[in-house]
């Protein structure tokens, strides 16, 4: 797949580009899984990429078929992860020495992982190497063969510092505990890297008082604006007004949400709209969440094949995140698709300006409720609302600007090093 330079390629020259990921980008169900899909697909069409990412063995060899039949990258080679080591975790947490966590927590793995991205290097003179996740960027933070790129996504540091100020008691001290180690983890990377890309400014302002040298880009999450579009064709029970939370339920922030939805919001929305109904969607609710389906209010439904037929019935979506950091990629595809988003100033930090002005946002479970039931009220507004946020989604958070971006970077790090 190799592609020759043209006068009518918009890019200034081919480049190999090597991806490390710490799971395969498919399915897509994780938020770290996306960008890699999508800023590869879009690379792909000009560029060499190549994929090397850790798997849990024959349990991914589906997922690992359906890739190479996409033909987004001109090679996959996977490397099967093992479990950390229990001994290990715990010297980790004794000795907490950035420089040593991996190779604690894994013993030998790391030594492994870097001969195979060398091996790699080498035999497809690859130009730059893209670390996707804290995790592939801590085994390569020592690698100087090649230019490297670290993509954090969020900042771990920043959202242990959020948890902080929500956790009690022996849960503060846990929290304490790994603010202090992402921190330093973080800041090892940071003197690691030529250059470290996160998807909004509040990481980017975290971690730059952690170094003041780093150089720190900040790359928004992009949404795939032709799956992503307004739906009019949907059967909709005009009966019931429905409010939608989704994403992977296996992230503990977005199981926070959920029940601060059922336990704070819901019960000031139903005060007002006794016809309202709750859409939990999302892969991998444990128990927990599962139980909060009482199948008349509340609707949990673990994994669904195809998300946009319920951001296409509801009324209304609502995030309210009381933890984590970055760009939220469910606001963005709830925009795409022309629904009024309601979420809390949390959710929408990282958002352009005008992205926030096409959301209602506010930051108290009654506040919340207040937008909410305007909204099911008003399919005018809602209506109103919802073209506004789509319009701009397409100018702003497209996947094809957002590679442009990740290519300059790639482009300064490689000249930098040249």
């Amino acid at each position: 797949m190799a592609r020759n330079e043209t006068g009518k390629s918009s890019w200034r020259y081919v480049m190999k580009i090597l991806f490390c990921t710490p799971r395969l980008p498919y399915p897509l169900i994780y938020g770290d899984s996306l960008i890699v899909y999508h800023i590869a697909s879009q690379l792909s069409k000009e560029h060499d990429v190549f994929l090397l990412s850790l798997t849990k063995g024959d349990k991914d060899d589906e997922n690992v078929r359906v890739l190479k039949k996409r033909k987004i990258f001109d090679d996959i080679i996977t490397i099967n992860f093992p479990k950390p080591s229990v001994v290990g975790k715990w010297l980790d947490r004794l000795l907490s020495d950035p420089k040593r966590h991996v190779s604690l927590r894994y013993p030998r793995f790391k030594e492994r992982f870097v001969s195979v991205v060398h091996k790699i290097v080498k035999d497809k003179t690859v130009d730059v190497i893209h670390s996707h996740g804290l995790l592939t960027s801590l085994f390569l933070a020592e690698y100087t063969a090649c230019p490297k790129v670290a993509v954090l996504i969020d900042s771990m540091g920043l959202h242990s510092q959020k948890g902080m100020g929500t956790a009690r008691g022996i849960m503060l001290w846990k929290a304490k505990f790994l603010y202090y180690r992402a921190v330093k983890l973080e800041r090892f990377i940071l003197k690691a890297y030529s250059s470290v890309i996160v998807v909004s400014s509040q990481d980017a302002m975290f971690l730059k008082n952690l170094h003041e040298k780093a150089s720190i880009e900040v790359i928004p999450n992009g949404v795939d604006t032709d799956y992503f579009h307004p739906i009019s064709e949907v059967h909709r029970d005009e009966q019931r007004k429905k409010i939608l939370f989704f994403g992977n339920m296996a992230y503990e922030p977005n199981q926070d949400a959920a029940f601060y939805i059922v336990k704070e919001i819901l019960p000031l929305v139903r005060r007002e709209v006794q016809d309202a109904i709750l859409y939990i969607v999302g892969a991998n609710p444990p128990d927990v969440v599962r139980k909060l389906d009482n199948g008349r209010t509340i609707v949990v439904t673990g994994f669904v094949e195809d998300i946009r037929k319920y951001i296409a019935q509801a009324d209304v979506v609502l995030v309210p995140m009381r933890k984590g950091s970055g760009i939220k990629n469910k606001i963005l595809e709830a925009m795409a698709m022309g629904k009024p988003v309601v979420c809390n100033s949390i959710a929408a930090e990282g958002l352009s300006l005008e992205a926030k002005r096409s959301l209602a946002i506010a930051d108290t479970p009654r506040e919340m409720a207040c937008e909410i039931v305007k909204l099911l009220w008003d399919p005018a507004r809602r209506s109103e609302i919802g073209k506004k946020a789509r319009s701009v989604v397409l100018s702003q958070y497209s996947w094809v600007s957002c590679a442009r971006r990740y290519y300059q970077v790639y482009k300064n790090v490689i000249a930098e090093q040249g």
